[in-house]
């Protein structure tokens, strides 16, 4: 099991860095998933200030793209991510500067080519705060990416009195925006702020920037706002800031990149990837009016709270990331080393610490103890987390609402990162968020995705086998990043040729069934390397399912809009099983990622393997373990007859093969084990799920090559000895009552340890 930290715990026990906003963004799943009455709340009043130190801003945001609430006495209002492309004006979907992505935005505008400033992301809105007392109203703006104070200038137009006949006509400083009934804009960076009335005049504000946050405050007194009526609304936008400190224009259209937008994009099909589409067409209009945002001032002074209900549907989450990746996006323009025609490589472009992930919730889904099925479903190569809502919005739906499941995914740190280095540890850390926040059970977590989601289908089943009860991919290549057999290596980068090679770690799915679709068609993914993928499959005797389309190419199945349907069958209500009589874990230490304390090891009641001969980078360690302590049956493979299928996915039919796993010889049950060990110079065996009695003799049967360090867990009888083939074992007990036995099976057959 995957393990993190230099104490070595699973990795679902990482918790994210915290800071003062931080702490709020991980208790966000439980407030937002809980609806509660509008009440006063009784703790002590902050004093609100604009000094950048934020520690007066205590409530919880729901980090769900286009949702509010009221928490503690502010109003939070959280934006979509990677959204800030501005107006639509030639009525067309446009690439990104992004090299290698085919996300297509709706909007039309591009940073200034200056990374150091802007990092292309400057004026991306993640979050806006409002709080108030008797004194004013208090205003802090959360931007995605902030390199230096003043490159983003936020505006926040206030209708006082709620009433859209009257106010200005447009708005100050340059926004380019119609005044929707605004009689008040609170305009600032985070060196300077004003306040502008309907008739122009100014009055400067005071502003505090944090740059460690991303946050801009702004506080803003009665004096400069006149009477707030209790229909008061108010609309936010942001854009590139002038040396003046207003917009910096944009063309024809207007100023704004990102603007606040209440409620879900309307997502039309194909070209909106990144929830931009709404707003491009508002911004191109001049009129956000529809995106008004309530300003219930005496909520806001009597503390109120009042949580978002997740309803049914699709969402795009956002969860603060542990890593430290500085900020904006990498636009990834320069060529990789070695490139070999490599039109991706894994880097990560998108590096500010919040990310998004897409996110279906079934009907059946409520805040407390659902417990639903969970799918992780990886995206293509040149898309984000949206694909499945924009370009296949029927396939997730399906999977989700047919078995009352959450579905997620994660964008994975870039379009074309390949699940690799920082975008593992992204869907990682996306994972352990939908777990805190949706509460799904984890007997009944699934695996999938499609095309470079494919890969990551086989990269972390394989590398963490008992996280996953099934598996289901669509196109994926077995290796990093092509592989043409008889060519004995894949294509990729050097230092992924080996920890990206997927078919040296098939072994690991002998209690994982997968179930793989591809096409002898397929343009983009060569069928040889399938079809050798698959031939592992079988010869590890693992149990699987292959259907070859012969008539589809790489994207008929996703353009289709039919993926759900396979995968939904095929998981079913499949549970995974840790305690399985068999297991074999292939270790590479080359796959690990130390630098993110990421360590794959072991899995079930096999863990903590450490490879004795290490210094290549193909080096591995093997075990083949089976448990007598629980009983049960030798696994016995059968081979299914060849079948077709209808074209229930894709253009085409397919023959479908694979082989399934039944009963074979009953397993005599006894108060131990055997193992086959393989360049290892320590394992563990986790006695508790085996179900050996510790305070009983066991007897394993170990062949091995070399001398080996076997701990076992629990708690043993305190006069404990080890014996091996008769002779006595060097024993060593921890405090916390598990055992160490050091023993050597260098020389050849089964060599007999006798605990008692």
């Amino acid at each position: 099991m995957a393990r993190t930290g230099p104490h070595r715990h699973r990795f679902e026990d990482v918790r994210p860095l915290t800071s003062l906003l931080a702490v709020a963004a991980l208790l966000a799943g439980a407030a937002a998933a809980q609806a509660q009455p509008s009440r006063v709340r009784s703790h002590p009043a902050p004093v609100f200030s604009a000094d950048g130190n934020l520690g007066e801003w205590r409530g919880t945001p729901t980090n769900l793209a286009g949702r509010s609430q009221l928490s503690r006495g502010e109003l939070i209002y959280t934006d979509f991510l990677y959204d800030d492309y501005g107006a639509d004006l030639n009525g067309n979907p446009d690439q990104p500067d992004f090299s290698g992505s085919t996300a297509v935005t709706t909007g039309d505008y591009r940073y200034p080519p200056d990374a150091a400033r802007y990092g292309y992301n400057a004026a991306d809105l993640r979050e806006l705060r409002v709080a108030a007392d008797a004194r004013g109203i208090y205003l802090l703006a959360g931007l995605e990416t902030m390199l230096v104070p003043d490159a983003a200038v936020v505006t926040v137009a206030i209708d006082t009195d709620g009433n859209a006949a009257t106010g200005a006509a447009a708005w100050p400083d340059g926004a380019g925006l119609r005044g929707m009934g605004a009689d008040r804009f609170v305009t600032f960076t985070g060196a300077a702020g004003h306040v502008t009335d309907a008739a122009g005049a100014r009055t400067p504000i005071r502003v505090g920037a944090n740059l460690t946050e991303n946050a801009v405050e702004a506080a803003v007194p009665l004096s400069a706002l006149g009477t707030l009526a209790p229909g008061a609304r108010m609309w936010v936008a942001t854009g590139v800031a002038s040396a003046t400190g207003g917009f910096a224009p944009q063309g024809s259209g207007p100023a704004a990149f990102d603007v606040a937008m209440p409620g879900d994009d309307d997502w039309p099909r194909l070209v909106d990837h990144w929830g931009d589409h709404r707003q491009a067409q508002q911004l191109a209009r001049g009129d956000i009016g529809a995106f008004a945002l309530p300003l219930d001032v005496q909520a806001l002074r009597e503390r109120r709270s009042k949580a978002f209900k997740i309803e049914p549907g699709y969402y795009n989450a956002i969860f603060r990331s542990s890593m430290d990746l500085g900020e904006g996006i990498d636009l990834k323009q320069d060529s990789p080393p070695e490139s070999s025609g490599l039109a991706g490589y894994p880097r990560a472009a998108y590096r500010s610490p919040w990310q998004p992930y897409g996110v279906w919730i079934p009907p059946g889904w409520r805040a407390a103890g659902s417990r639903k099925p969970l799918v992780l479903w990886g995206h293509p190569q040149g898309y984000g987390q949206n694909l499945y809502r924009t370009v296949s919005p029927d396939s997730m739906r399906i999977m989700s609402e047919q078995r009352d499941a959450i579905v997620f995914t994660p964008l994975g740190r870039g379009t074309d990162s390949w699940y690799l280095d920082t975008s593992l540890v992204d869907v990682l850390e996306a994972w352990r968020d939908v777990r805190r926040r949706f509460h799904p059970d984890p007997e009944r977590t699934t695996l999938g995705g499609y095309s470079m989601g494919g890969y990551l289908s086989y990269r972390l089943g394989l590398l963490m086998p008992d996280a996953f009860a099934r598996v289901s991919l669509y196109v994926g290549p077995p290796a990093y990043f092509a592989w043409f057999p008889p060519e004995p290596q894949p294509r990729s980068t050097p230092e992924w040729r080996i920890p990206g090679w997927t078919t040296l770690i098939v072994d690991n799915a002998l209690n994982l069934p997968y179930e793989m679709t591809d096409s002898t068609a397929d343009e983009l993914v060569f069928i040889g390397a399938v079809q050798k993928q698959i031939e592992t499959f079988a010869a590890a005797g693992n149990h699987y399912r292959f259907y070859q389309h012969n008539g589809d190419e790489h994207f008929s199945y996703v353009v289709a809009d039919t993926i759900g349907r396979r995968p939904t069958a095929w998981f079913g209500d499949a549970r995974r099983d840790l305690r399985p009589a068999e297991v074999r874990y292939k270790r590479y230490p080359s796959m690990d990622l130390p630098k993110y304390g990421l360590r794959f090891d072991g899995a079930y009641w096999v863990d903590e393997m450490d490879v004795r001969d290490a210094r290549a980078v193909d080096s591995f360690g093997e075990v083949w373990a089976t448990n007598h302590a629980r009983g049960g049956f030798k696994r016995r493979v059968v081979a299914d007859p060849p079948s077709a299928s209808e074209a229930e996915t894709g253009v085409s039919p397919a023959v479908v093969s694979g082989q399934h796993v039944e009963n074979g010889a009953p397993i005599a049950r006894d108060n131990g084990f055997d193992a086959r060990l393989a360049n290892l110079s320590a394992i563990t065996f986790r006695a508790g799920l085996m179900g050996l009695k510790t305070q009983l003799p066991v007897t394993a049967s170990l062949q091995g090559d070399g001398t080996t360090r076997i701990r076992l867990d629990g708690v043993w009888h305190r006069r404990v000895r080890a014996t091996l083939d008769g002779r006595p074992a060097t024993l060593v007990r921890a405090r916390d009552g598990s055992i160490q036995v050091t023993v050597n099976l260098g020389s050849p057959g089964a060599h007999t340890l006798r605990l008692g």
